[in-house]
């Protein structure tokens, strides 16, 4: 979690924004992109799952990484600095960041579920609609992640989530969300 000391009223203090520059991580929120392409890996993954079902052990196989973890494991040149200015991310930053990670993580899980029991019953169609909900959501999720990372504070509604993975018509519109305006409960439901 963000430290105090390392924010000045929710803001990036001037010694972590001199000490990112030149690197590609955002000196507004000490985050960076690259941690979208952990999650890029399985979605491209899931997609190919409707059409190609023999690629559900490696969706399965797939482990979610923590940013810091993404960033030690890589083999960019600022990955640790990444890896240790998430540690001074600002609060209000942290929490939306962390809630759509969990919300990735959870939908991801639950795709693979879905569409892994379509499979076995040999329902193409159930497999598609699976993989479809999942994608759709995915997509809006890691579009917000992206948006987080570059200075929005938005977040998705969970309802949004829960209608998406229903596979239900709703409005594309985000809410904008605290750090403590999702608990872990709201992520459960994802798995109802």
């Amino acid at each position: 979690m963000a430290s105090a000391s390392s924010t000045n009223g929710g803001k990036v203090s001037e010694a972590w924004r001199t000490k990112v520059a030149g690197t590609l991580i955002n000196p507004d929120t000490l985050l960076a992109t690259d941690y979208m392409n952990h999650f890029n890996e399985v979605v491209m993954l899931i997609e190919m799952l409707p059409d190609m079902p023999d690629m559900l052990p490696d969706c399965a196989a797939w482990k979610t990484k923590s940013y810091p973890q993404h960033f030690l494991d890589s083999r960019l040149d600022y990955g640790h600095l990444a890896a240790e200015a998430y540690e001074h991310v600002p609060p209000d930053i942290i929490g939306p960041f962390e809630l759509t990670v969990a919300q990735l993580n959870a939908v991801i899980a639950l795709t693979i579920k879905r569409a892994a029991a379509a499979i076995a019953k040999n329902a193409s169609d159930e497999t598609r609609f699976a993989v479809d909900a999942g994608i759709t959501t995915l997509r809006k999720l890691s579009d917000t992640l992206g948006g987080i990372i570059n200075g929005s504070q938005q977040t998705l509604d969970q309802a949004h989530i829960d209608a998406m993975m229903a596979g239900s018509e709703l409005s594309t519109s985000l809410v904008t969300t605290t750090a403590c305006g999702s608990t872990q409960d709201d992520i459960d439901k994802l798995f109802d």
